[in-house]
């Protein structure tokens, strides 16, 4: 039976994969800024197709995060266990995205599918990965984003993907209440762009922390 309790303990990393790991969060870097852009000036826009382009890039952010692990540390458990762990890591992370968005303001009733898809788009990049490196244990969770001293790259990076993902979340939120009468001011087309643009920061940063980090010496 998969195991989804792992601890990221067992995370073990070898010396040469950190310029894979760059690599890695480089080209979903890349992937999903082109994805952005190609959308835009193919009139696709976020703006003009928001429940759909959510669901799109859930799915294409969701895709790249499991090969990513798949590629980037195969001994860490099987692909089985890693799709089942993402799998249900992404439809919790989902509802409990979903219920956060009511309750920090969100339409309950109006736009509601793109609410709970919005935090489908969320749980795509702070649920899943985290998921997939941690499994379901609450306390392996806490110790990653609360604890301070990290067992190596990929602890970090998946820390700072979160972060980045919902502070752009967050920041897209600010021009909402304000009277330009724009069309990307409508709920929660900003919060997409930003959580967008927030994850993709992020995975160019992990791309060249995973470069200058310097692993622990075991004793």
């Amino acid at each position: 039976m998969a195991n989804l309790n792992q601890s990221s303990s067992s995370i073990q990393v070898p010396k040469l994969s950190k310029y894979m790991i760059s690599f890695g969060y480089f080209l979903m870097g890349a992937i999903v800024t082109a994805t952005m852009f190609l959308s835009n000036n193919n009139n696709f826009s976020i703006v003009s197709y928001t429940l759909l382009s959510e669901i799109i890039f859930g799915f294409i952010i969701s895709f790249l995060h499991i090969g990513f692990s798949i590629f980037t540390f195969p001994g860490n458990s099987s692909t089985l266990n890693k799709l089942n762990r993402s799998l249900v890591g992404l439809s919790i992370g989902t509802f409990i995205f979903y219920f956060l968005l009511i309750l920090y303001g969100a339409p309950f009733l109006k736009s509601i599918h793109t609410t709970f898809f919005f935090g489908f788009l969320l749980s795509s990049m702070c649920c899943l990965p985290t998921s997939i490196l941690l499994g379901l244990n609450p306390q392996n969770w806490k110790d990653l984003f609360f604890t301070p001293n990290h067992n190596n790259i990929i602890d970090t990076c998946t820390t700072i993907l979160v972060v980045f993902s919902i502070l752009g979340a967050w920041i897209g939120a600010f021009p909402i209440p304000l009277d330009w009468d724009r069309p990307w001011q409508q709920w929660p087309i900003s919060c997409v762009f930003g959580s967008i643009i927030g994850h993709i920061f992020g995975l160019f940063i992990c791309s060249v922390y995973s470069l200058v980090h310097k692993e622990k010496k075991s004793m």
